[in-house]
């Protein structure tokens, strides 16, 4: 009886070999791509617009504003904003000539940072630089240079600040598309306050009791300088899929 004998040929061994591992590249290959599918329903879910009204801007006492800004999320935890808006002049009717109650702008830009990030809300930690220009007109009281003698006058003051701040806030989902959110900040800002139309500019302004804190004056008072900036408000928007 004859026997064959098998004898391995080392060539077929390593063509053998060498398809295993293609094999097996293409297996890994697919199933990463399976699992980068997966997860791109979960990061599409935080690409959206929200379009953004802050409310607490309408109440400003020196100067109130109408600002609209808009949202773009771009994953889940990371978004930029950009905010703009008007100023009004809460004594336009009273200007001189009767000009526009229309008076300046504010501009934000923000880059803020999502953690804690649930379905209806999140925590955020933001950075934001700013520029608002704009008058109002007031009134206040001055000595007169000549005969000492106390006066009213009324005058523009023009106000150019730039500055930046951190904010830590909350943002709440409402159903599918309406939010709200709220935060508090910190920064600086300086400012740049001067007047016109003053009828005697060289007069000075009656001096304030040191007992008075008068944050109006403070916040007007004249010259250029570097203040802290304390951001606090509360914003309504709607979001866009």
């Amino acid at each position: 009886m004859s026997f064959f004998r098998f004898r391995p040929n080392f060539s077929c061994m390593m063509r053998i070999n060498l398809i295993l591992i293609l094999l097996l590249a293409a297996t890994l290959n697919r199933a990463n791509g399976q699992d980068t599918i997966a997860k791109q329903p979960a990061n599409s879910a935080y690409k959206y617009w929200t379009a953004k009204l802050p409310l607490l801007n309408i109440l400003d006492l020196s100067c109130p504003n109408l600002m609209l800004g808009a949202e773009r999320r771009l994953d889940k935890h990371n978004a930029v904003q950009l905010l703009g808006g008007i100023s009004r002049d809460q004594y336009g009717s009273e200007t001189a000539g009767g000009g526009s109650v229309v008076n300046g702008y504010r501009l934000k830009g923000e880059y803020r940072r999502y953690f804690h990030v649930k379905r209806n809300f999140a925590f955020y930690a933001a950075a934001e630089v700013f520029y608002t220009r704009y008058r109002h007109y007031t009134s206040d009281s001055f000595i007169s240079t000549g005969s000492g003698v106390h006066y009213n006058d009324k005058y523009y003051l023009h106000k150019n600040m730039w500055g930046a701040d951190v904010k830590w806030g909350l943002q709440r989902m409402i159903g599918q598309h309406f939010m709200f959110e709220v935060f508090a900040g910190l920064g600086f800002k300086s400012k740049t306050v001067t007047q016109t139309n003053r009828s005697a500019p060289s007069d000075a302004a009656v001096p304030k009791h040191v007992v008075d804190i008068n944050l109006y004056s403070i916040a007007n008072e004249l010259g250029i300088y570097t203040t802290i900036a304390m951001p606090v408000n509360f914003v309504i928007g709607y979001k866009f899929r």
